[in-house]
């Protein structure tokens, strides 16, 4: 296992802060359809205000904690014992908070699976959600291994437990957040189009349907994100003023050298 960086705790806490800031002044993109947001060129007004209220601060002893906890339980591939107890164990750590669950059956190469998307909102003053979004299953090829994903879904699903600590009982005055556990995203059999990203497909198609898409102000995808040598790279197919400003975040913090290497 690998020491969770503090570097991406703290520049995830401060990417929330801007998101729940006080200002009231909001450009015409900020209360657009997510589609057309991410076609903005800049960032909406309301992403982009400094934060305000008191800050918060994760405690990477905890997040260490919950990795530890997470990895415990053993392997979780999809349909697995060890799934159902990682479901079990979101569910109580977030007993406290609105949680919902996307529950569905995944058509795989290896025959029809049960999947379940975990979603914890913290509500905002503001019309608008920011999700983050982590997976939370481990490889199913590797199912008859002891394979435990300790950076590679654990990590990831601990930060986001820990900016939940960070959030809970607190008014966020700005958007809401909501925290996407997603189930299903490693391949059953080879990573294809098809065979890939279930959770997120699904979860995605409800929100279309639902209209939920359309409040969409921002998403962040974190996954391996434990190393100890973290270098987290630009993403080519992501929106280039949300990476922004998470470097700008980092910058803020003193933490740039992790972020966006060449």
């Amino acid at each position: 296992m690998t020491v969770i960086s503090r570097s991406v705790l703290m520049i995830f806490v401060f990417f929330l802060g801007l998101a729940c800031n006080k200002s009231k002044s909001a450009s015409a993109s900020s209360d657009a359809p997510a589609q057309q947001i991410t076609q903005s060129a800049q960032a909406p007004a309301a992403l982009t205000a400094e934060p305000t209220g008191p800050a918060m601060h994760i405690d990477p002893d905890r997040a260490w904690q919950y990795t530890k906890e997470i990895v415990a339980i053993g392997p979780r591939w999809d349909g697995s014992k060890g799934q159902e107890k990682l479901g079990a164990y979101l569910h109580s750590r977030f007993q406290n908070d609105v949680v919902e669950e996307d529950a569905f059956v995944a058509d795989t190469p290896a025959g029809k699976i049960p999947m379940r998307n975990i979603i914890v909102k913290f509500p905002g003053t503001k019309d608008g959600v920011i999700v983050l979004g982590s997976h939370i299953d481990t490889g199913y090829p590797l199912r008859k291994t002891k394979y435990v994903g300790a950076n590679d879904g654990a990590s990831s699903t601990a930060v986001y437990m820990a900016i939940g600590d960070q959030l809970r009982g607190k008014k966020l005055e700005g958007f809401s957040v909501w925290l996407a556990f997603f189930d299903g995203e490693e391949a059953v059999q080879h990573w294809t189009e098809q065979d890939s990203v279930y959770g997120s497909r699904h979860l995605l198609a409800k929100w279309q349907q639902d209209g939920t898409v359309r409040k969409m102000k921002a998403f962040l995808l974190s996954d391996m994100i434990g190393d100890k040598d973290l270098n987290i790279l630009r993403d080519d197919h992501s929106t280039p003023w949300l990476e922004d400003l998470v470097f700008q975040a980092a910058e803020r913090l003193g933490h740039q050298s992790h972020f966006f290497a060449t």
